[in-house]
This record gives structure tokens, C-alpha cells and sequence, in this order.
């Protein structure tokens, strides 16, 4: 029958155009949500202008435990921000959780107290810390200095 009615037979091709879209859509979703969750979960940052240093060393792969002195002398323990009375507190747990052997690192800002930053080196030697590290950017990660 040329003129007639012709048989249409069964779609067996899926069109994934559509399928497309909707997985696009969802990493989309996914990957801002993610953001949003890491984003009220992040612990309080303290902005640190580190000082430079040529020589220096990795730090070991053992999480140390890190005291923090900002610019204006506020003190953090591992990112979280404490009162000086804290601080001990917080070492002494450490050093019975982890022993004698604490590897304790000190990020002090370029700008912080020397004061501030000598007293908390103190406070660690008169608890029997000896691994002391202090953390400084190298030389070449130096970001430009201003002329004075």
C-alpha cells in the first residue's frame, strides 16, 4: 500500500538529552550545598602574615598541636580562638593525651607582640614541652615587603 498508513515501529533509543540536564542540575546543587556546609563548619580564621625565613625544614606528617598569635596578640589553639588561661589548660590535656614527646607548632604573625609570643614559648618549657617548632613562610613564598 503506497498511499496508505504505515506501520510505526517501537522507539528503542533512549534520549538521554533530558537525562543530561537533570544530572547537571543536581552536581550543581551538590557541589553549592557542599559549599555551604563547609563554609558554617570551617573553624574561625585568623588572618596570619607569617615571617619569611630561608632555611627551615618540612613539617613532620604528626599533626602538631598549634598555638596561634595574631597581630593584635589573640591567641588560638588549632584554629580555634582561646583566652591565655586556656592555653595551658589545653596543653596539659595534650600533653596527657599524647605524652612528653608533643610536637607543638607556633605560628606567630609578623606583627604580634614579641612579648606575647616569648611568654607562650615560657609557658611551654616550664610544662616539659621540647619539641618546639615555629612556623615561617620560605623565603621564596614570601609575599613583597613595603618600603618603610
Amino acid at each position: 500500500m503506497a498511499g496508505g498508513t504505515s506501520r510505526r515501529g517501537i522507539i528503542s533509543e533512549i534520549n538521554v538529552t533530558p537525562l543530561v540536564d537533570v544530572v547537571l542540575v543536581l552536581l550543581i546543587i551538590f557541589m553549592v550545598v557542599t559549599e555551604v556546609i563547609h563554609e558554617t563548619e570551617r573553624p574561625e580564621v585568623i588572618e596570619m602574615n607569617l615571617p619569611t625565613a630561608a632555611s627551615g625544614e618540612a613539617a613532620s606528617a604528626e599533626q602538631p598541636f598549634t598555638l596561634s598569635i595574631a597581630a593584635d596578640g589573640k591567641l588560638s589553639v588549632n584554629g580555634e580562638s582561646v583566652e591565655r588561661e586556656d592555653v595551658e589548660e589545653r596543653l596539659k590535656r595534650a600533653i596527657e593525651e599524647r605524652g612528653k614527646d608533643l610536637e607543638v607548632m607556633v605560628a606567630a604573625d609578623a606583627e604580634a607582640p614579641h612579648k606575647r609570643f616569648v611568654s607562650l614559648l615560657d609557658l611551654l618549657r616550664n610544662n616539659g614541652v621540647t619539641r618546639i617548632s615555629i612556623e615561617t613562610l620560605p623565603a621564596e613564598a614570601a609575599p613583597p615587603t613595603e618600603s618603610k
